[in-house]
Parts: structure tokens; C-alpha cells; sequence
């Protein structure tokens, strides 16, 4: 992967028929995302945990209030600061302030897991699946360094989003 990305972002896995929605609009109660942010050592070099940081707070900014959120951080293990659930932007935003960066880089390990989830989530999800979103979002300067190959877990992610 190029090493000189910053910051990547992927809108992966489980797309509406309804593609052209986005992050979703005012009073849309069937947005539903996880973040997947990676933590590792490599973050931590040219402020990318900074960059990192704000661009999921302006992420979650983005939200409807009412949009079902997760954020599972990432670097040798995979860690829910934010398990799958309603969004509480105060919650969220004091567990944003607390990723550090430190450790390797299993990105592969971390999709799959994410993945897993939102696919959990989605099979008990109350509202109409046909028009909700669910996507993942995966914020990563790209430095794999263990685990799963992230190449590999690609197909297994688009796999369940059908």
C-alpha cells in the first residue's frame, strides 16, 4: 500500500439500493456506521492521529442524531471504544480524545471484526434493511504490518454486503 497516504478512507460494505445517500440526512433513523480507526505506532508520525482524530469528529458531526454508530480502534488488537448502538456524540467525542497511537497495524484482523459486527447488527436491525445504509469506514495511513491480509478480507467484506 502507499506509504505516503495520510489518511484513506473506504465507504465499504452494506450500500443501500438507494446508493446515491451519503451519511445520511436530517431525521434519517436508518444510517448505520462503524468507523474502523487505526491506532498504531505509524499513526503517531506526522500528526496523522490528529488528522485522524478530527476527521471522525467531523464524521460523527455529520450524523443524523438518531444514526446507529460504532468505532473499534486498532493496532496489534482491536479494541470497541464505541460499541454498535444510537449515537451519543458526547460519549463518542471523550473516546475520540483517548485513541493514542501505538503498537503494529493488523487492518485485515480489524475489517474482519468490524465486519462480523455490522452483520450481527444488521440481521437484528428493527427497521426496513432495503432502505438502511450500513457502511464501514476504515481510517488508516495504510501500513499493514500483521494479521489478516487486508487485501484478503476485501472480498469477505463485500461478500456480506450483498
Amino acid at each position: 500500500m502507499n506509504k505516503s497516504l495520510i489518511l484513506i478512507l473506504f465507504l465499504l460494505l452494506f450500500t443501500s439500493c438507494n446508493s446515491g445517500v451519503a451519511l445520511g440526512t436530517p431525521g434519517d433513523s436508518n444510517i448505520n456506521i462503524v468507523f474502523v480507526v487505526d491506532s498504531s505506532g505509524s499513526m503517531g508520525e506526522n500528526n496523522k492521529m490528529e488528522v485522524t482524530r478530527n476527521a471522525l469528529t467531523r464524521s460523527i458531526d455529520l450524523l443524523p442524531d438518531n444514526a446507529n454508530v460504532g468505532i473499534l480502534e486498532f493496532a496489534s488488537s482491536t479494541e470497541w471504544i464505541y460499541p454498535i448502538g444510537m449515537l451519543n456524540r458526547q460519549e463518542i467525542s471523550e473516546q475520540i480524545k483517548r485513541i493514542s497511537s501505538a503498537g503494529g497495524t493488523t487492518i485485515g484482523n480489524a475489517m474482519h471484526e468490524a465486519t462480523t459486527a455490522l452483520v450481527a447488527h444488521r440481521e437484528h436491525f428493527p427497521g426496513n434493511k432495503q432502505t438502511a445504509t450500513f457502511r464501514i469506514v476504515l481510517m488508516t495511513d495504510g501500513q499493514n504490518s500483521g494479521g489478516k491480509n487486508p487485501l484478503e478480507v476485501i472480498p469477505e467484506v463485500k461478500h456480506n454486503g450483498q
